[in-house]
């Protein structure tokens, strides 16, 4: 007998917890649809197209890290 009314409680706590608010639809009156292209950029990163800005892509990002193989001489190997 103290099964089911513990059951009940723990329900009844669970229940009471939730707000019972409906959800809100989005507004789909001004969503902006783009393609699912990328873009590849000079540093082999990718961006995807921006709907802020007219599904234009996003600009690449600039890390100044530039190829780190240019730094490479012909050194020896020790």
């Amino acid at each position: 007998m103290r099964r089911p009314v513990l059951l009940f409680v723990v329900l009844l706590l669970l229940v009471g917890c939730d707000d019972f608010k409906p959800a809100e639809k989005p507004d789909l009156d001004n969503v902006t649809l783009c393609s699912a292209e990328v873009m590849v950029c000079p540093d082999g990163s990718y961006v995807s197209r921006d709907p802020e800005h007219n599904c234009d892509f996003k600009p690449c990002l600039e890390t100044g890290y530039g190829d780190p193989t240019q730094e490479w001489g012909e050194g020896e190997l020790e």
